[in-house]
């Protein structure tokens, strides 16, 4: 694993060495200028930068957080003063930027053993997990958690087409189920599901995780003409519910590459009214390429530039705004070929308060 450091930090290296903060001397990689960062670390990818904030190097500083934060590089920034400490907590609120006090090596080295990269199942899973959590659902899944929520309705109207007996005879009979697993099977088990999907988080994967597992037996084991389903074999859509539920959780332990919510190319992210506007731009992409492009609309959560090279959906760019000193992560989400507008939708993403603010403004003077 490479990390790279950036001089004078003789304090830091000579702790490692030391052992306080363990690495192998062959991955250590020594930089003597902040400025070499910018090019090294497109070429060599490291798993964590370890670098001194001055304020000779602010704007350079900046350039580099927003290129950590594109690549997920996790950055310790290293610092005498408690200001410039706050000030960078509250200018970069990204899970990738630890600012911390020079010297503190105690508070070095937990921030260090947390961000250690793992690349195992386990480091992964928990990645897209908060991912996960972080990101608004497509339809398609809010159609899915629909079922899951109203699943019990659709087992009671399965009953009374299926039978002769009036609709009042059914629930009469269904409010007979005893309590325990015949009623959390009848009335709890997807109803649940659709909740943790609902107000998913990371903790809550591993109860949904166990309930599919619960849910998978209790089909297995189903024995006919019993509760829940009171037929010879449990429903087609509780087991096509039970599939989806399945799916999500393989889906979960797939590679990014595979991972997609649906179809990218409708913008189901998008709440607010877009503004129509004219500002220049360039696109950066994670390999360092440069594409100039026009902002044709703009809203807080995202906006559309013109562009005639082709990009790719689920590809992420940096936007930097022409003469207005910001720049903004983003992700395309769709794009349109034909017709007045040429280009690409993109959403922003890993908005902080001030980039929100500038956004808007940039808006109202529109």
């Amino acid at each position: 694993m490479k990390i790279f450091l950036n001089d004078p930090m003789d304090l830091i290296y000579q702790s490692m060495q030391n052992g306080q903060i363990h690495e192998g001397h062959d991955s250590l990689v020594i930089f003597k200028n902040i400025n070499s960062l910018m090019n090294d670390i497109l070429l060599e990818r490291p798993k964590l930068i370890i670098t001194e904030y001055d304020e000779a190097t602010c704007n350079e500083m900046d350039r580099i957080i927003d290129i950590c934060c594109l690549h997920e590089i996790p950055i310790i920034i290293l610092t005498s003063s408690n200001a410039i400490q706050m000030e960078l907590k509250s200018k970069h609120s990204s899970m990738y930027i630890y600012p911390t006090i020079k010297g503190d090596y105690d508070e070095l080295k937990k921030i260090y053993n947390r961000i250690k990269p793992n690349r195992n199942l386990v480091h992964k899973l928990d990645e897209r997990l908060k991912r996960f959590s972080k990101r608004e659902l497509p339809v398609i899944f809010k159609v899915v958690i629909v079922f899951l929520l109203f699943e019990p309705f659709m087992k009671i109207l399965y009953l009374w087409m299926m039978t002769d007996f009036s609709i009042l005879t059914v629930l009469d009979n269904i409010k007979r189920i005893p309590l325990g697993l015949k009623f959390i099977q009848f009335w709890l088990l997807f109803p649940v599901s659709g909740l943790l999907l609902l107000f998913f988080r990371k903790m809550f994967f591993i109860i949904f995780l166990l309930l599919q597992i619960y849910s998978i037996f209790a089909h297995l084991t189903y024995q006919k003409f019993t509760w829940p389903y009171v037929s010879k074999a449990p429903h087609v859509s509780s087991l096509l519910l039970l599939l989806i539920n399945v799916l999500l959780i393989v889906y979960l332990f797939l590679s990014d590459e595979r991972k997609r919510f649906a179809d990218m190319t409708k913008v189901w992210w998008r709440k607010q009214r877009r503004i129509e506007v004219n500002l220049a731009c360039k696109l950066i992409s994670p390999e360092n390429e440069v594409i100039d492009g026009i902002i044709q609309n703009i809203s807080p959560e995202g906006a559309f530039i013109g562009e005639s090279r082709e990009l790719h959906i689920g590809d992420n760019y940096l936007i930097d705004l022409t003469g207005q000193d910001m720049s903004i992560h983003s992700v395309v989400r769709n794009k349109r070929q034909g017709g007045t507008h040429n280009g690409f939708g993109v959403q922003f993403i890993n908005l902080n308060s001030k980039i929100t603010k500038r956004i808007k403004e940039i808006i109202k003077s529109y």
